[in-house]
């Protein structure tokens, strides 16, 4: 399986950089100034799970030079999600699955979207975007090198669409060999949206209250209000028609 990253932040460097490590054929397609910050310090991860040097990594910066591929680990910041939807576009045009991982649930819609003419017009599949999202602490540091402090870096994907399955599991057997942990999701928007839910009801606390999580659940008034958030936020999803509910919170 040819697997492209584009966003070669901590997530796409970690993550990517695993599957070299278990032998798979993987691209970063990145901007001009990190190719070059790459090409003068390599790739490494230093990580709790073990740490790996990428001895000879396979960067572009144009996507008119990767010729086939068939999943794109999308892992830019939600700001860049526009400016990347170009790139998106070619590589699905190439036969790709994307695999997003970005935090929320609002850029499937995006991409979608942006990828509906050329799915009318049939040159990229049917329903080329997955669902994914992943659950690691991971930092760059100013070599560009992956900094991995937790037990924690699970990938999480699944089908929205029953014609995605079969690569679904195609995925599923080759991460089994793979230095990460991985689920192959059978509902995976109920767990974009349980995620979702979290982080947006603990980020708007702790940020309003300026405490760490721990603080907020030792005092019962401010864990009152995350639980508030959480339930807001679970009555939001089911208005979306996603089955969450009070045990979810």
């Amino acid at each position: 399986m040819k697997v492209v990253v584009l966003g070669a932040g901590a997530l796409g460097v970690y993550f990517g950089g695993r599957l070299i490590e278990a032998g798979h054929d993987v691209t970063f397609l990145v901007r001009r100034n990190r190719a070059e910050r790459i090409h003068n310090n390599g790739l490494e991860i230093h990580s709790t799970r073990g740490n790996y040097v990428v001895a000879q990594p396979k960067v572009v910066v144009d996507v008119s030079e990767i010729d086939r591929v068939d999943l794109v680990f999308f892992s830019v910041k939600g700001y860049h999600l526009q400016g990347a939807i170009p790139t998106l576009i070619e590589l699905a045009k190439k036969g790709a699955y994307i695999l997003p991982v970005l935090n929320g649930v609002e850029h499937f819609s995006v991409i979608e979207k942006a990828l509906r003419p050329f799915i009318e017009q049939g040159v990229t599949k049917e329903h080329p975007v997955l669902g994914g999202l992943s659950f690691i602490i991971a930092t760059l540091d100013e070599k560009g090198y992956v900094h991995h402090t937790s037990k924690q870096h699970k990938l999480v994907y699944g089908a929205f669409h029953h014609s995605q399955q079969e690569f679904c599991n195609k995925l599923q057997t080759l991460l089994t060999k793979v230095n990460i942990e991985s689920e192959n999701s059978e509902d995976v928007l109920l767990a974009l949206w349980e995620k979702y839910m979290f982080i947006t009801a603990f980020s708007s606390v702790t940020t309003a209250a300026n405490l760490p999580i721990g603080m907020i659940r030792r005092y019962a008034e401010t864990k009152q209000v995350g639980i508030d958030v959480l339930q807001e936020m679970r009555q939001l999803g089911n208005k979306y028609n996603v089955p969450l509910d009070e045990n979810t919170c």
